[in-house]
């Protein structure tokens, strides 16, 4: 109905509006607007009787939805009633079902029991049947193994001396006879390592029936080495009796005979003492041998009785059940045999002690698995158990001891850490290739005229500051001037040894006021002759004058301008922040190369954000290394950093361009002022004429500079306008003036 109100209320006004008309005009107009009220009318009225028929068909179809609305209410309704019925019948039937479950499982629990019961007293029986039998075996393959390793130890052995005779052989103090003996003992030990070889893998793939079938391979080979050893003996006599032979005939032609028959008797005498000795010690081996069998014997004996008596047989298999342990006294086998111990008696788990071996930070102690095959971590490491085996084991504080596993082998590895491991050693060759070894300091800063040093106290700036100055002006023959301002003039510290142009820290401000004047008088000028100003205790002054915005200027003036007027500058600091000065920022500091002397090293690569992850991690590992090799040279010789002047000293350069390096310094003093300056004032014994010439055309002594009244003036050229005004330029400030020209050329 809405949509056709506008055009319902447009028509109706349009028809009053005729028909008023109507009442109120004549002629063609009244029937125009006669017309116009007609129709208005007319579409009034049927614009309303469409609203009221689209109004009438929309009341109908709402009414016709919300009836379906509600038909699918109901059929939802009950839906919703018989699903609830469905679920509630579907519940009781499980609880039946679970009723029903339960009851069998409660009657098949029952039958389990009375089976397990039965298998388990079935289990003892089998066990008790079959103990003598497992006993014998368990026995016998024991022997095997050790019967094994008994030839593996002798093959072992043989190799070591084999290894020894070959050395021998190479030796050019062995004689020759004793060269071809050793030969043929190799040749021998060689055949007899293929049988010992040959008797591992037969013990290895026997298959056991009695206990002398594995001994009777042990003795074989014994016998073999005895007759070897026999036989070495028999060829050692002989090569005595021939040496006593040519003795003998010596002896003769160079002696009497009744004192060499007296010296030979008496060596004879030695040698038979020495044979008797080793022939006891055979005999001592054989004794062994025989003790050996004994002992088999008597285990034999033990054995029978065992089948003889159940209760001692039974003892016996608890016994072997156990893990098998250390033998010996030390904490480390007894460390093992505690773990061992601990494991079978509170898991049942059994850990068989292998061996130990001790490391550089600790020991370890490897375990046979096998009798719990595929132990895990967490198996053997539940709740605190680590921590007791760190009690166990006495491990370093702060670590605790970690299992490693070898499942192919069936054993386990147990690492103890007692210590920290020792620092290695760097040898001279790897530290010079991470820094600029001394020799190659003057080359590496030769260039550098902008330059911060920073470092703590006692810690050497100064003494690095003047050998840094002196190097610089060492490239340069000495030409130049070197201008110091030192607060701490007088000091017990005081190591310059050179002209200082200021004292305190009022000088330093006004020198640091100099270096911004001269750089603005020079502005526009060339050929400057080179200053170095040197302002030590930067830090120092700005705390006492309490100034920090006024040097943050004129510092920035003379990093950043100080090249352009041939001026060069070194702060030294303690502090390596970029604030020291107050204002003063990293980018500001970056216009200056930067020497950080020993710990302050360490404290501006952590914090550089120009460098990367991987390069402050590198620099880390080399500044820890060199301080390492610095610390320990220092020890070795005595020395000490703060006081010695030759002891290993270290800084960290940052360059311009490019990353930070790691220098060695030199030590105090290696740099003289009087000798590098001096050789700026040298002048040669004679003179050319074309020199000589040369400097009656340039020389103006009778006129000095007015700025620093220096005689060492040149001529710039004449006024052109006067043409007697003569220029002048003086080459010590670099300040130009003028005046009337009154030498003889000058018309």
């Amino acid at each position: 109905m809405k949509k056709y109100t506008g055009f319902f209320i447009g028509s109706a006004l349009v028809g009053i509006t005729g028909l008023i008309q109507v009442t109120h005009t004549t002629g063609w107009v009244k029937s125009v607007a006669l017309a116009f009220g007609v129709s208005g009318a007319t579409s009034a009225l049927v614009t309303m009787g469409l609203g009221v028929a689209h109004d009438t068909e929309r009341q109908a179809q709402i009414r016709e939805i919300e009836e379906k609305l509600k038909d699918n209410e109901r059929l939802h309704k009950k839906d919703l009633e018989l699903q609830a019925t469905n679920i509630k019948s579907l519940n009781d039937t499980i609880q039946k079902h679970q009723t029903r479950e339960t009851e069998l499982n409660s009657k098949l629990d029952e039958k389990l029991a009375v089976i397990a019961d039965r298998e388990s007293k079935i289990g003892e029986l089998q066990a008790i049947t079959s103990k003598r039998d497992t006993r014998i075996a368990d026995f016998l393959e024991e022997t095997r193994e050790h019967t094994k390793t008994f030839l593996q130890i002798r093959r072992q052995q043989l190799e070591t001396l084999k290894k020894s005779l070959e050395k021998a052989i190479w030796d050019e103090l062995v004689p020759t006879s004793t060269k071809q003996a050793n030969r043929q003992r190799i040749a021998d030990i060689i055949d007899f390592l293929e049988d010992l070889s040959e008797a591992i893998t037969q013990v290895e793939s026997l298959k056991i029936a009695d206990f002398k079938s594995i001994i009777d391979y042990a003795f074989e080979m014994d016998d073999k080495l005895i007759n070897i050893r026999n036989k070495w003996k028999s060829s050692q006599i002989k090569g005595h009796r021939d040496e006593s032979e040519q003795l003998r005939n010596q002896l003769d032609n160079s002696m009497p005979k009744e004192v060499a028959l007296e010296r030979f008797n008496a060596g004879l005498a030695e040698y038979d003492e020495r044979l008797s000795t080793k022939y006891d010690k055979l005999l001592n081996q054989t004794e062994v041998y025989d003790q050996l069998i004994n002992n088999l014997e008597e285990r034999n004996l033990k054995i029978n009785e065992l089948f003889q008596a159940n209760d001692v047989l039974e003892q016996e298999i608890t016994e072997l059940k156990k893990p098998l342990l250390a033998i010996g006294t030390s904490d480390y086998a007894l460390a093992a045999n505690r773990i061992a111990n601990y494991y079978y008696e509170a898991y049942k788990y059994k850990l068989d002690v292998i061996h130990w071996v001790e490391h550089e930070t600790g020991y370890s102690i490897l375990f046979a698995t096998r009798r719990n095959p595929g132990l895990t971590e967490s198996e053997l490491l539940p709740k605190n158990t680590q921590e007791q085996l760190a009690a166990f084991t006495n491990c370093l504080v702060g670590t605790l001891p970690k299992f490693t596993f070898n499942y192919q082998h069936s054993t386990v590895t147990l690492d103890i850490t007692l210590r920290k491991p020792a620092k290695k050693d760097s040898s001279k060759a790897d530290i010079d290739s991470i820094w600029i070894p001394v020799t190659k300091f003057e080359s590496y800063v030769r260039s550098w005229e902008r330059v911060r040093i920073t470092a703590g106290s006692t810690g050497g700036k100064s003494p690095t500051a003047k050998n840094l100055a002196l190097a610089i002006m060492n490239s340069r023959q000495g030409q130049g001037t070197i201008k110091l301002f030192d607060p701490q003039d007088g000091s017990k510290k005081d190591y310059w040894n050179m002209p200082k142009a200021g004292t305190s820290h009022a000088d330093n401000l006004a020198g640091m006021k100099e270096v911004c004047k001269l750089i603005d008088e020079r502005r526009h000028g060339s050929d400057h002759p080179f200053i170095l100003y040197i302002f030590d205790e930067v830090d120092n002054t700005v705390t006492q004058l309490k100034e920090g915005t006024k040097f943050k200027d004129l510092i920035k003036v003379s990093l950043k301008e100080g090249s352009h007027a041939n001026v060069g500058v070194i702060y030294i600091g303690q502090s390596a922040d970029a604030n020291e000065v107050p204002g003063m920022t990293h980018s500001n500091w970056g216009n200056a190369v930067q020497l950080h002397i020993g710990s302050n090293a360490g404290a501006v690569i952590e914090t550089m954000k120009t460098l990367t992850a991987e390069d402050s991690e590198r620099l880390l590992k080399q500044y820890r290394k060199i301080q390492e090799y610095c610390d320990r040279k220092n020890e070795e010789l005595g020395l000490d950093t703060y006081t010695d002047a030759t002891a290993y000293r270290f800084a960290l350069a940052v360059p311009l361009t490019g990353l930070p390096k790691f220098i060695q310094l030199p030590s105090f003093d290696s740099y003289e002022y009087n000798e590098v300056m001096s050789s700026a004032t040298e002048q040669p014994q004679t003179l050319t004429d074309e020199a000589e010439a040369l400097i009656d055309a340039t020389s103006v002594p009778s006129v000095c500079c007015p700025h620093c009244e220096s005689s060492a003036i040149k001529r710039n050229g004449r006024d052109k306008a006067t043409k007697t005004i003569q220029q002048y330029k003086c080459t010590n400030c670099g300040k130009g003036f003028s005046q009337l020209d009154l030498s003889p050329n000058s018309n």
